[in-house]
């Protein structure tokens, strides 16, 4: 790793920076291809929101290699690196916080799903219940959307950034992803895209306050 990813404000594009003229009070999820600066954009978010007097913020990862990442990083912006979980970490703490300890299967997809009823079942019951002034998700597009469902809960604001992937592919970690249309793009591109919107539609169900940037990164 090197420290070439850490930018300030100051060194963002015009259109990254639009970003910033953005209200802290809605919820957004950032959508651009790989490598446009959007994780930059997810970390000064935090960095805004704590100097704004809003520290209580966590940001939430899929996997441990890209926490370790973002950790690396994540002081320069002002974040401590205990702020940036998975979300394995993030919803099993917060099960043992409340006495609700729970056994997760080897499998790792069905992990997944079994934490997710957990958290779910507690959030019912009102034994979980909002945690942060923001939940800010990196690569929200490797979430399942009982895992987008539960964060939203957890936190007052939601601010997410996600792949649009490269041709409009459909992203292979959401159920339901068919392989067939791994290169639709090449055929139809009309139909990959609206393939794509439906895609995050899923992922982001019931939450139609969000607001989706779908244009924000060239």
């Amino acid at each position: 790793m090197t420290d070439t990813w850490w930018v300030k404000q100051g060194q963002l594009d015009p259109e990254q920076k639009n970003v910033f003229t953005l209200p802290i009070t809605d919820d957004y999820l950032v959508k651009g291809p790989p490598g446009s600066g959007k994780t930059n954009v997810l970390l000064l978010w935090g960095k805004r929101l704590i100097g704004s007097n809003i520290p209580d913020i966590v940001v939430v990862v899929h996997t441990r290699t890209l926490q370790e990442f973002i950790r690396s990083g994540a002081p320069k912006y002002g974040i401590p690196s205990t702020k940036i979980v998975t979300f394995r970490k993030f919803g099993t703490d917060l099960l043992y916080r409340v006495g609700a300890g729970v056994t997760l299967p080897a499998d790792f997809d069905k992990s997944r799903e079994v934490l997710v009823d957990a958290l779910q079942a507690q959030i019912s019951a009102k034994r979980i219940q909002q945690e942060y002034a923001c939940v800010l998700v990196d690569e929200a597009q490797d979430f399942l959307p009982g895992e987008i469902d539960v964060m939203r809960v957890l936190g007052q604001r939601f601010f997410g950034v996600a792949d649009e992937p490269k041709g409009y592919a459909i992203p292979t970690t959401q159920l339901a992803h068919d392989e067939s249309l791994a290169d639709i793009s090449t055929q139809d591109m009309a139909q990959a895209k609206q393939l794509v919107e439906k895609q995050y539609q899923g992922v982001m169900r019931n939450h139609d306050q969000i607001k989706m940037l779908r244009d924000q990164f060239r």
